[in-house]
């Protein structure tokens, strides 16, 4: 048996409930989650600064739950309480206050306060500037982020820029542990250079999306079947119905597929 403030306990409660997550027992990881937390709290109230960090994140990770089933209120509040903590613990520049920042701002975004939302995302990006250096995958992510919400409030062009930026960044660094990251940026940039009128420019854009999916992930993972999908309506936009028509259905016989 172990210690209760024995660090090993909580790290394998946290990886159990991590997995159960993952599994989709929602419920399950919750109660791992929470139980596991006044663990933690208990340990640091007795003097256990080994647990500095720690509390912030199970709540991140409870946040993650609640968002995971649809209850965006209390994720961002969640995902709010953990940001504090860590800003108070660790400081206000730390990466694991940008890491919340985004966390908060997706949610934001999720609820259509796009206005709140970028200003949380430009926080992100300031310090993951400042903390990781200004061509870190990180970095681009937010970017990213930023530039799909600069894109829903109107600012197509502004979002253009951010997304060339992204790109930049993963030329030079990759992407991290993040190896879809790349392919949704390239996604998004074939979005907006259809707003804009340039289709074409907007079928290559995600096409190279689908290629880099398809070599992660293999031909038909459900997100190379998003990807066909978007290629069909944007050959739906190009006029071209029966490219536009092949492509929706081998869509839809993968989409049974996969149900299956």
């Amino acid at each position: 048996s172990l210690a209760p403030c024995d660090p090993t306990g909580p790290l394998l409660n946290v990886a159990l409930a991590d997995a159960l997550r993952y599994d989709g027992q929602y419920a399950e990881a919750r109660r791992l989650y929470r139980s596991t937390l006044e663990t933690v709290r208990g340990c640091i109230n007795s003097g256990a600064t080994q647990w500095a960090d720690a509390e912030a994140t199970l709540v991140f990770n409870d946040a993650g739950v609640a968002r995971d089933v649809g209850d965006l209120v209390e994720a961002d509040d969640l995902y709010t309480r953990a940001v504090n903590i860590w800003s108070q613990r660790l400081g206000p520049d730390h990466s694991f206050v940008a890491r919340g920042l985004d966390a908060v701002a997706d949610v934001a975004a999720s609820r259509g306060d796009l206005s709140r939302a970028h200003d949380l995302y430009e926080r992100a990006l300031m310090i993951r500037r400042r903390t990781l250096g200004p061509n870190h995958p990180h970095v681009a992510w937010t970017l990213t982020n930023l530039a799909k919400t600069e894109a829903n409030m109107g600012h197509v062009s502004l979002a253009l820029r951010y997304v060339q930026d992204a790109i930049a960044i993963y030329s030079k660094s990759g992407t991290a542990d993040e190896p879809d990251h790349f392919a949704r940026l390239l996604e998004l940039k074939g979005t907006l250079e259809e707003r804009r009128g340039r289709v074409q420019a907007g079928r290559e854009s995600v096409e190279q999306a689908m290629a880099e999916r398809t070599r992660i992930f293999a031909p038909n993972h459900p997100l190379v079947t998003e990807t066909r999908a978007s290629l069909a309506a944007i050959d739906l936009a190009l006029g071209d119905r029966d490219k536009a028509m092949t492509g929706a259905l081998d869509v839809e016989r993968l989409g049974r597929e996969q149900l299956l």
